[in-house]
């Protein structure tokens, strides 16, 4: 006779893996890695991770709606934004790809840097920052990927840890 899973602890389970691995990620180097295909890997990871962690955050009611940085045509808030670069970085041929008649698919700018296309800068305001481009998006990894990471941990772990008593201690920003 099979055995109905505990959904709530799976769900818990599965909050406390993402973010143990998104840290992971963040810790090792790769979200900084100078080779374009690791950070690739490390990005695409955290952008598919994050987006589950933020639906969830905002199936509970804890939608994470900072803006900075994000054109209001990319998403209204950092919610909507990471699921629109998910959905780029993990559809080839998709659409949110295309930009002014040119494709951008991961296209990196480290620092405080830009580049002009069809008269439009396309780069990195900070010089402590990387820039993701996919089409005309553009994803900061501090600014976005690190800040959401932190913001939705804080929103759900509370209720993961009054589920849950044994394992994983989230530090926001692996600080």
């Amino acid at each position: 006779m099979a055995s109905t899973p505990n959904i709530e602890f799976i769900r818990d389970a599965e909050i406390r893996a993402s973010l143990d691995t998104i840290e992971k990620l963040f810790s090792s180097g790769l979200m900084a890695a100078d080779e374009v295909a690791v950070l690739m890997a490390g990005v695409t990871q955290t952008l598919i991770l994050l987006n589950d962690l933020l639906q969830k955050a905002d199936d509970d009611g804890m939608r994470i709606a900072f803006n900075d940085d994000i054109d209001p045509a990319w998403g209204a808030d950092i919610t909507a934004f990471v699921r629109a670069m998910r959905n780029a970085a993990c559809h080839v041929s998709s659409a949110l790809r295309d930009f002014q008649g040119n494709r951008f698919a991961f296209n990196v700018i480290y620092g405080q840097q830009a580049f002009i296309i069809n008269d439009v800068a396309i780069g990195c305001d900070y010089a402590d920052d990387i820039a993701i481009n996919y089409g005309g998006m553009r994803l900061y990894v501090e600014r976005h990927l690190r800040r959401a990471t932190d913001e939705v941990a804080a929103a759900l772990m509370p209720r993961v840890d009054a589920g849950m008593t044994q394992g994983f201690a989230w530090a926001p920003g692996g600080r």
